[in-house]
């Protein structure tokens, strides 16, 4: 079944929301991994100067105007070794399992994360390798995340990962893997999977409350796992709901799908 897709038909599309914006638009300028900044509104780096360095990470002060005028500074971090064929750093999965006659599942993945000192529970992602295409590296990152072979279906715009601390930038990838296929069998792509990350099939319309007693049980959620639950369970909603919306819907979803990937 393809809930998982029907769910996202539904949702108003990028270019939809764009045409109800009324706020004038400026000529554009170009920014760093050749993304356009439309707001001309005086804002600008000026200058960079390295605080610190690692093998992967450098920590940096940047001085820059703000559209008063006023030059102020800010710290920010940065790869090292960024891809040069690439606008992107990374790109992060958005992986559908799919058996016939059962529910659409969600591939996540479970892992320790060192600067959080606990173990947490993401979408598969990674680097974009030299010479990758966001294709190839979502492909790639799935199959060595959880085992599972996928296609790649489509693409979404150049996004930041982490505006507020880092330079990154990312592509979001949904990717499609067909789990009647011999090598997508659960138990042979956990073995053939990286040892100390486990993929986790969640059933799509379980998604939030899943994620919900994962928190509870004390792992660490992404949040952009966690954005993309309440988007779903919003969109399928069609409606407002009342702010405890999370729990409620979640529950419902829950009581209408009980069957298992």
């Amino acid at each position: 079944m393809n809930a998982g897709l029907d769910v996202l038909r539904r949702l108003p599309a990028e270019d939809d929301i764009m045409d109800e914006m009324t706020v004038p638009m400026a000529m554009p300028r170009k920014l760093s991994h050749g993304t356009t900044d439309t707001t001309d509104d005086g804002s600008r780096v000026v200058g960079e100067k390295v605080l610190a360095r690692g093998d992967w990470l450098q920590l940096s002060q940047i001085t820059y105007i703000d559209p008063d005028g006023v030059s102020r500074q800010w710290e920010g971090c940065s790869r090292i070794s960024r891809n040069p064929t690439s606008r992107i750093d990374s790109v992060l999965v958005i992986a559908w399992y799919r058996r016939m006659l059962h529910y659409d599942c969600v591939v996540l993945v479970k892992q320790f994360r060192p600067a959080l000192s606990k173990h947490t529970i993401e979408m598969p992602s990674g680097l974009v390798l030299e010479n990758e295409t966001p294709e190839q590296s979502a492909e790639r990152e799935l199959l060595e995340c959880t085992g599972f072979f996928g296609a790649a279906r489509k693409v979404g715009p150049v996004l930041a990962a982490d505006p507020a601390v880092a330079g990154g930038a990312l592509r979001i990838v949904t990717v499609e893997v067909n789990g009647d296929e011999p090598g997508n069998n659960f138990i042979n792509a956990r073995a053939a999977g990286e040892r100390h990350k486990v993929p986790i099939l969640v059933p799509v319309s379980e998604l939030l409350e899943k994620l919900r007693a994962f928190a509870q049980a004390g792992f660490v959620i992404d949040s952009r796992i966690d954005a993309f639950a309440i988007g779903l369970v919003m969109g399928n909603s069609g409606r407002k709901i009342d702010p405890n919306y999370a729990a409620v819907a979640a529950t419902t979803a829950a009581q209408n799908c009980r069957r298992r990937c």
